[in-house]
């Protein structure tokens, strides 16, 4: 293993601790939510975390992800700071919110710190919306979705260290339509009424994966690290389309954290 053990149980633990926060919050205001990608694939697998995974996943139908977002900054414990890419300097293309730990730093290999801006471990949720049957149209539409963050995110500043052509392109659109325009194309996708055949990653994540919608709903309880919690109706399903194999774990040199390139814990204390 090429990774530290300790830091890695320590990144689970805080994240198990805001997991339990927003579990908590969701149960108490009948809130729908459903382990995602490799925390789904840890339930499944291990009937926890993934040994090497260094983040928690979880996602929401938009309806309750709007909900979420109202009750959220007034119902989280103390220690915990709720994220939204639409509000914060750092406009994140592929998960719109994070529920970070105050007391803690850690930075991925793109990231640099911002001040005002709370850098701990964290928990993604993911909002999923219906999704145009067609799949050149959807493709179409995610295109657009994904542009015009990018751009906005260019415009507001962002918390990566990678600068290049497209960053610069990004910018110079933005600057061009403006920040309200970006953001009604957006609304504009995320509003759009669709036949509830098809569900996947909202249009405000640059993820694609889109899945039938009930082979989602109802939802099933599973169990995550002794806590009961909940899955898609069809797991399988889900994970077969994801990452194929799935309950065949990679080769040893790819068993890493994803996220995991600086970690300070109790930043209070010091």
């Amino acid at each position: 293993m090429t990774y530290n053990k300790n830091d890695v149980e320590a990144i689970q633990s805080v994240a198990l601790d805001i997991f339990k926060d927003i579990d908590k919050i969701c149960r108490n205001n009948g809130i729908q939510y459903w382990l995602e990608a490799g925390t789904l694939l840890g339930a499944v697998r291990h009937g926890g975390y993934i040994p090497w995974d260094d983040d928690l996943d979880i996602s929401m139908m938009r309806q309750d992800f709007n909900k979420f977002l109202n009750i959220a900054k007034d119902q989280l414990a103390s220690n915990h700071a709720l994220q939204h890419s639409l509000e914060v300097q750092y406009v994140n293309v592929v998960s719109p919110v994070k529920i970070r730990d105050k007391n803690s730093v850690m930075l991925d290999d793109s990231e640099v710190i911002i001040d005002n801006y709370d850098h701990g471990i964290f928990v993604d949720i993911f909002v999923y919306d219906y999704l145009p049957k067609n799949k050149s149209l959807r493709k179409f539409y995610k295109y657009l979705a994904k542009t015009a963050f990018k751009c906005k995110r260019e415009l507001v500043g962002t918390s990566t260290r990678r600068k290049h052509s497209k960053a610069f392109v990004n910018k110079l659109i933005g600057k061009s339509l403006g920040e309200k325009n970006l953001l009604r194309i957006i609304n504009y996708l995320i509003e759009r009424k669709e036949k509830r055949d098809i569900i996947g990653f909202g249009y405000d994540s640059t993820l694609k994966s889109a899945y039938d919608t009930d082979e989602i709903f109802p939802l099933k309880e599973i169990e995550f690290e002794g806590i009961k919690t909940f899955s898609p109706q069809n797991p399988d399903y889900v994970l077969t389309a994801f990452y194929g194999n799935y309950m065949e774990p990679p080769p040893e040199e790819e068993r890493t954290p994803k996220h995991l390139h600086k970690l300070v814990l109790n930043i209070k204390d010091k």
